[in-house]
């Protein structure tokens, strides 16, 4: 029998956004439609990448995809999502590793993120990542959009 292992694990509390209208290094926020929240899927995994992205945009999000970190902190050069969905084993740059290089970069204020993994301690290292939420791999995509959803809602 398998002990139960909860579906989604929130992990911290809540977070300060940049200025309305501004990205956390102070530049000029791109316009956006009010309703449409700008999401980064962060997979090295191409079809999972692809899936996620295709099912976020179809339930109303502006999505952005990354293989990897590096081309994840080069796709948040162009746009800063409100929400990150990132994998924690990817080559050449690990999901912990992208997260301190955002932190350090200072782009990690207001940005929500979920990881995702299949690691047998995954919850252990996205709540050490600081972390808004641990889904363990596989999960459903109703459930994935049911958290980002209430996690931008209760964002600050």
């Amino acid at each position: 029998m398998h002990a139960s292992v909860p579906i989604a694990t929130p992990l911290r509390g809540g977070i300060r956004h940049p200025a309305d209208g501004m990205t956390a290094d102070q530049r000029p926020a791109p316009t956006r439609p009010p309703s449409a929240h700008r999401l980064l899927v962060v997979e090295d995994n191409q079809i999972i990448r692809e899936a996620l992205g295709a099912g976020l945009e179809l339930h109303g999000y502006e999505v952005a995809t990354a293989s990897s970190g590096l081309g994840a902190l080069a796709e948040i050069a162009r746009m800063v999502p409100d929400l990150i969905v990132l994998d924690l084993e990817m080559p050449g740059m690990s999901g912990a590793r992208f997260v301190e290089s955002l932190t350090l970069s200072e782009l990690r204020s207001g940005v929500r993120i979920v990881v995702v993994s299949a690691e047998p301690d995954g919850d252990e290292r996205a709540r050490e990542m600081g972390a808004d939420l641990f889904l363990r791999k596989p999960f459903s995509l109703a459930v994935l959009t049911r958290e980002i959803g209430r996690l931008l809602r209760n964002a600050p």
